[in-house]
């Protein structure tokens, strides 16, 4: 097993694969139902895989990571035309498209972010 400590935290390399595999099989086994992924939503997927593959065996630099996520929200929120369209928890039900774009970047940014050590 191969296992990197940085002062008390112990994570393992290429843990993405495993999340990658599991989200790329099963949606790619239903075929025609509901659930199957579009060729950009795999290209996305391709995307942000590689960088944190690329990552984990050779670190790479945050403004090449940011710019990497910067494609792949382009991707996501302007061809592929998934982004938040409402806050319903806070009252909101309809939110213009540029702020829309904006609140769906920043909000994946934060996600994509959060999980690296």
């Amino acid at each position: 097993m191969n296992l990197v400590s940085e002062d008390h935290y112990v994570y393992a390399f290429l843990g993405g694969i495993g999340i990658f595999a599991g989200t790329l099989f099963p949606s790619s086994s239903c075929g025609h139902h509901s659930i199957s992924l579009r060729p950009v939503h795999l290209f996305v997927l391709i995307i942000i895989f590689l960088i944190g593959a690329k990552d984990d065996i050779d670190p790479t630099s945050p403004s090449k990571k940011f710019l990497g996520e910067l494609c792949q929200q382009e991707f996501s929120f302007l061809r592929a035309n998934v982004r938040l369209t409402s806050l319903y928890a806070f009252g909101i039900y309809e939110i213009p498209e540029l702020i829309s774009i904006v609140i769906s970047i920043f909000t994946t940014a934060v996600i994509i972010n959060a999980f690296n050590p």
